[in-house]
């Protein structure tokens, strides 16, 4: 049998990859016409800076709030997973990726929503709390909306104090609160956008 004469070529990767032979380079990455271009452009862009907001929301959060647990690697390694599915699913025209990454922007700009609802919720629970009771469901005052013994029975003095602490930086606690939940909504936001799109 004789050997091959035609020299190897490359393959046609860009009908592998889905998109037309007029495709455009996007970070590299051969896109379809314009259109599709910039929207791989955002994807990837928003990406990017949902795994740097992840990143630093969490540092900020454990240094702010001292929230610092177990669970603080694996809450970033799960955060990093929807920029993942968006860059890859853009990378690779993948529908199945980008409809994770809309999908899981909607949830993330719903849940920062419920952050930033529930922070300040908190305070305000926390205030008439600490009015009408005190720690081991001991009541400071009648007539609260609630029984101390139900709320605080649990409390030892250093948690009371903790909740004295955060009503006292209340301010700067919904400060920071909205600082670390609001640059998160409006990339999720536009996460689910710019994703449906694609």
């Amino acid at each position: 049998m004789e050997p091959y004469s035609v020299p190897l070529q490359p393959a046609n990767t860009q009908q592998q990859s889905g998109y037309p032979p007029n495709s455009i380079l996007v970070y590299g990455l051969n896109v379809g016409g314009p259109e599709i271009a910039g929207l791989v452009r955002k994807v990837i862009s928003l990406s990017i800076a949902t795994a740097v907001v992840v990143v630093i929301t969490t540092i900020l959060g454990d240094i702010i709030f001292h929230y610092v647990s177990s669970g603080t690697f694996f809450s970033v390694v799960v955060g990093l997973l929807v920029p993942a599915c968006g860059y890859y699913g853009a990378k690779n025209n993948d529908r199945t990726l980008i409809g994770m990454f809309c999908a899981c922007g909607l949830c993330g700009a719903i849940w920062a929503v419920f952050q930033i609802v529930s922070g300040i919720g908190l305070v305000g629970f926390l205030k008439v709390v600490l009015e009408y009771c005190g720690p081991h469901g001991e009541t400071k005052k009648e007539g609260g909306p609630f029984q101390c013994e139900d709320v605080t029975k649990d409390w030892d003095e250093a948690q009371y104090d903790d909740a004295k602490h955060l009503v006292d930086i209340a301010g700067w606690f919904i400060t920071g609160v909205i600082c670390l939940a609001l640059p998160a909504f409006a990339l999720k936001c536009a996460s689910f956008i710019y994703g449906f799109k694609l």
